[in-house]
């Protein structure tokens, strides 16, 4: 899910400058319904091989000039045929390595850095926040009404959930404060919707459950919340953008490179392995975000300074020149 929402992202940067072609096996429909509105032509890939691959993407777009990789599976074998065919090689990553034959590779972690990164020095590499793939909403201030207590959280842990940490922190946060409000955020791939559903049903009108939200539905619940609660993903870089101050966790291994790249900017406050989550260090992180008005300020600042609206504009001079 992660991996399509920031390629989403790019292609609502560039799609109005070049002609766009999403090549995909198996992405939801309601994801591609998102693409299709950005004037983005859907091409469907049957289960072949990765040289029948380059050869049907060769035959069927010949005009092609760049193709946008971002997925573990295209590794660098797929890479290497995709520049014999004529192409120039663009890869997203999380990871860092060695394994790569790309002409620009592509991190928006905060934590990514050169060294991270062992390839042939014609390789470019686009690092850091000032290429981060996030919708230019996260960027506008949106006009809310000023009746958001100091309770007001906002909650997401990303598209899909699969261990139900959702749950977790939702226990643990009652703990720490019965009367907390909370702005949940279920992704549209999160196979414990009816769970999470009826836990706000019954919680007397304490949490606010959204499904699957639109960019700029997500930015403006950002900002109607007092500090958030989030995997160390994309949506840790848009509560950034927003100048949400923020707790933030890792589930998977590829978000450990923003985790520690945003705690040690202070960006965000950490409590590590979310499926091993410190009760104490989670309270008293909680405690800090809810009382230390001061605390959440020099956070915002801080996120404030470290990205600017000019992210679309630095992706696209990345790829294109």
């Amino acid at each position: 899910m992660g991996h399509a929402i920031r390629v989403l992202s790019l292609a609502k940067m560039i799609s109005g400058k070049c002609h766009v072609i999403l090549a995909t096996k198996g992405m939801p429909g309601l994801i591609l319904d998102s693409f299709r509105s950005e004037a983005v032509t859907i091409f469907r890939l049957n289960n072949k091989s990765q040289l029948s691959e380059s050869e049907i993407l060769s035959r069927e777009f010949p005009e092609a000039e760049h193709i946008i990789i971002d997925g573990y599976e295209f590794d660098v074998s797929y890479q290497m045929l995709m520049r014999k065919m004529g192409l120039r090689v663009i890869v997203i990553d999380d990871l860092g390595g060695n394994s790569f034959d790309a002409d620009i590779i592509i991190n928006h972690s905060p934590g990514a850095t050169i060294t991270d990164y062992n390839v042939s020095p014609d390789t470019k590499c686009c690092l850091g926040l000032e290429y981060a793939f996030i919708d230019q909403v996260f960027f506008q201030k949106i006009n809310v009404l000023q009746t958001v207590g100091k309770n007001r959280v906002f909650l997401n842990m990303g598209g899909g959930d699969p261990l139900d940490i959702t749950s977790k922190i939702l226990t643990l946060l009652y703990e720490v404060d019965p009367e907390i409000e909370v702005n949940l955020v279920i992704g549209g791939l999160n196979q414990h919707k009816d769970k999470l559903i009826k836990y706000a049903k019954e919680s007397n009108g304490k949490i606010h459950d959204y499904y699957d939200l639109s960019s700029q539905e997500m930015a403006s619940l950002m900002q109607k919340s007092v500090f958030g609660i989030c995997t160390a993903s994309t949506v840790a870089i848009e509560a950034c953008a927003t100048h949400l101050p923020i707790m933030i966790g890792w589930v998977v291994d590829n978000q450990q490179s923003i985790y520690k790249g945003m705690i040690e900017r202070e960006l965000a406050i950490g409590v590590e392995y979310l499926e091993e989550l410190n009760k104490e260090k989670f309270n008293a992180a909680i405690t800090q975000l809810r009382d230390d008005i001061d605390f959440r300020v020099q956070m915002s600042k801080r996120q404030q300074l470290s990205i600017s609206k000019f992210t679309a504009n630095n992706i696209y001079h990345c790829i294109f020149g």
